[in-house]
């Protein structure tokens, strides 16, 4: 909300002289009057707190798959099993009825 506020109230159309104080924009007037920071590093600090939680949740998932992947893997005993007779059934055309 921040970044967003910094770069409205930063913006060209809000860079006319405040009456009140000739020195600083309007903009800068504004975002004193409701208390933000009009610092320019705002704009981009959303960026790094995004590239920070998709590598965040990245590593999480992968240290989810790797530790709880063998709890809820179907056995492939099981697997090649049902692999292979869905082979034979092909090769031999044998037809499943239910």
């Amino acid at each position: 909300m921040r970044a967003l506020t910094m770069n409205e109230f930063t913006a060209p159309r809000w860079a006319i002289p405040d009456p009140q104080n000739p020195a600083q924009t309007l903009g800068v007037a504004v975002l004193q009057t409701y208390g933000y920071d009009h610092a320019h590093w705002w704009r981009f600090a959303p960026i790094g707190i995004l590239c920070g939680y998709i590598i965040l949740m990245n590593v999480i998932i992968a240290l989810a798959l790797r530790f709880l992947s063998g709890a809820y893997a179907f056995p492939r005993e099981k697997l090649r099993a049902a692999a292979l007779a869905r082979a034979h059934c092909v090769v031999s055309s044998c037809v499943h009825n239910p």
